[in-house]
């Protein structure tokens, strides 16, 4: 379990209305959308909010459950132009057995791949899951 402070600033309203400069439930989304790619998939954000002498504490909690990991890397087998293509880029990935899950590398390695590709005159068309 990790807690993350953030110190926000309160808006004096009028009237005993104050109002909290940092959205908090967007904060939320942000470090459980950050640790999901990083591989933290069972993700539990909360947040307290703490206000006093017209500033605001916002205490974040995450849990999370185990980091996943890559199990294995493959490369097509088959004999097609395409297969032995996408296997000649092989020793350049980005991605190995073991490393932790990252998103932003596993995009960057079909960027890599795609990029090799289309010097060879070879276009794929793939369609981004996210």
């Amino acid at each position: 379990m990790r807690k993350v402070l953030v110190v926000g600033y309160v808006v004096n309203l009028g009237k005993n209305r104050f109002y909290l400069v940092v959205n908090v439930k967007n904060t939320e989304e942000l470090l459980d959308n950050y640790l999901e790619n990083r591989g933290f998939f069972q993700v539990f954000v909360s947040s307290e909010t703490i206000v006093a002498n017209k500033k605001a504490k916002v205490r974040y909690e995450v849990k999370t459950g185990p980091e996943y990991k890559i199990r294995n890397m493959v490369f097509p087998t088959d004999s097609t132009t395409l297969g032995d293509a996408i296997r000649e880029t092989k020793s350049g990935t980005l991605l190995h057995a073991g490393a932790p899950f990252n998103l932003d590398l596993i995009l960057g390695e079909r960027i890599r791949i795609n990029t090799i590709l289309k010097e060879r005159d070879i276009i794929i068309f793939m369609t981004i899951i996210c």
